[in-house]
């Protein structure tokens, strides 16, 4: 019988075999276990940090909230509140019916322009293209911009909710346009088809630093895109500004 038909060395290879199988099979194990662990902290960070960002914007949610109500009173303050001081004043001067007409027009006007601006007026009626176009409106006049608004396949309408975030986003837009990149011309872009709504802005101006709008103006507009389940991409340079979001059409 030769050496290696020997009951011991069978032995000893067997055990040396079985040896190198137990010993392959705990460092597949190992790495198995491992590998399951590295993703289990990964999912585990992955939603620790959606819940500080989702607690985040709640903060911001309320911030924004509080900024509005601020701003609504000091307007209230110093726009409604004054003139009815000033009819107050003028209703014991020795001739005050010629003053009253004008000075309830003013306040009229006032309350209508309030009333606006937290709700644009006919939002459930009007589609969103017919709303930007009334929301430029006044900026033209106030402001020597050249606004153009292009439109593509805007048949289909969005719920009430999902054109007021939208304008809010325009908004939002609109005045850091105006107030950081000294823009003479600002070109829109919408597209609403049956599944997505598509908004473009871009402008001729000398762009803006993005960290100018780091604060409440870009986290608004974060958090109205996220309510709308939308996405946005935000460029800017010395050639100009563009931003563009998208967002699921959930039609009426």
């Amino acid at each position: 019988m030769e050496k290696w038909q020997e009951p011991e060395t069978l032995i000893l290879w067997l055990s040396i075999s079985l040896f190198l199988i137990v010993s392959f099979a705990l460092v597949i194990i190992l790495f198995t276990r491992l590998y399951f662990k590295k993703i289990l902290k990964s999912k585990a960070l992955l939603i620790k940090t959606k819940l500080e960002h989702q607690k985040k914007l709640t903060h911001i949610s309320v911030e924004i909230l509080e900024r509005e109500r601020s701003r609504i009173a000091l307007e209230l303050h110093d726009a409604l509140i004054n003139k009815l001081n000033v009819m107050l004043l003028i209703s014991s001067s020795h001739d005050p019916e010629k003053h009253f007409e004008n000075s309830i027009a003013e306040c009229i006007s006032l309350t209508r322009e309030l009333s606006h601006n937290l709700k644009p007026p006919f939002i459930e009626e009007l589609s969103l293209y017919e709303l930007l176009k009334s929301l430029f409106l006044p900026l033209k006049s106030s402001y020597q911009v050249r606004y153009t608004l292009l439109r593509d396949n805007t048949n289909s309408t969005l719920l009430s909710e999902q054109k007021l975030h939208l304008l809010r986003v325009v908004q939002e837009i609109i005045n850091n346009i105006i107030k950081h990149a000294q823009a003479t011309e600002i070109c829109f872009y919408l597209r609403i088809s049956n599944t997505t709504t598509v908004l473009k802005i871009s402008d001729n101006g000398v762009g803006f630093d993005s960290l100018k709008i780091r604060g409440l103006g870009l986290q608004n507009i974060e958090l109205r895109l996220q309510i709308l389940n939308g996405v946005y991409k935000f460029k800017s340079n010395r050639k100009g500004t563009t931003f563009i979001a998208c967002a699921p059409a959930t039609q009426e």
